[in-house]
């Protein structure tokens, strides 16, 4: 186990730093807070995680680009479409 330095920020302005305790093992982890709270603390942050991924691919922005690629992935027509227009405008 170790300590680090963290900044705790708000609107993107670091407000203050504090030390972190950070473990180097499940099992130090375990012993240091007790297998409860650590297995609570475990499934928080799994939680958090997925909600974290859910949200982001509902509300991030798509370049086109990225939405052409998707969509041409499995559409050769498409995919057809835009080697053409790749080759038109290609100097």
């Amino acid at each position: 186990m170790h300590q680090v330095e963290k900044e705790v920020k708000s609107k993107g302005e670091v407000l203050s730093k504090i030390k972190v305790t950070q473990y180097d093992t499940i099992k130090e982890a375990s012993d240091a807070l007790g297998p409860e709270k650590t297995l609570n603390m475990i499934n928080k942050v799994v939680a958090d995680a997925a909600t974290n991924a859910e949200r982001t691919a509902k509300t991030r922005g798509t370049s086109p680009q990225a939405e052409l690629g998707r969509m041409a992935k499995d559409n050769p027509d498409l995919q057809s479409e835009i080697e053409k227009l790749i080759a038109k405008y290609k100097k």
